[in-house]
């Protein structure tokens, strides 16, 4: 139920993400959003949004690849590379708690 609960308010920030980068593709095209240069948000704060919303996808370990595996002990998210590089160098703590975990412990998810 909870992994369900976490799968859901990703994929929701996944969607909101992709929801503000057309967005703001659509306002850079029409020239500030089409109705006089007044639109609801600007430039800059699309993207602040957009780099928060990617924020919430991206591995918290490396930063740069998305999550897609589960620690089921403690429900943190990584990208399965740290993941793996951690098992292999028998660091088996979750870096976000501390929480330790197995191999059998690592689910992969889907976003």
């Amino acid at each position: 139920e909870e992994k369900r609960k976490i799968l859901e308010s990703l994929e929701v920030a996944k969607r909101e993400a992709g929801d503000a980068a057309k967005k703001m593709a659509k306002m850079v095209t029409k020239g500030g959003g089409g109705d006089g240069g007044h639109s609801e948000f600007t430039k800059d704060q699309l993207a602040t949004q957009i780099s928060v919303l990617k924020g919430r996808l991206a591995c918290p370990v490396c930063n740069h690849r998305d999550k897609n595996c589960i620690v089921t002990r403690c429900r943190h998210m990584f990208c399965k590379a740290c993941v793996d590089e951690m098992i292999k160098n028998r660091n088996r703590k979750c870096p976000s708690c501390g929480q330790r975990f197995d191999n059998k412990d690592v689910e992969d998810i889907w976003l």
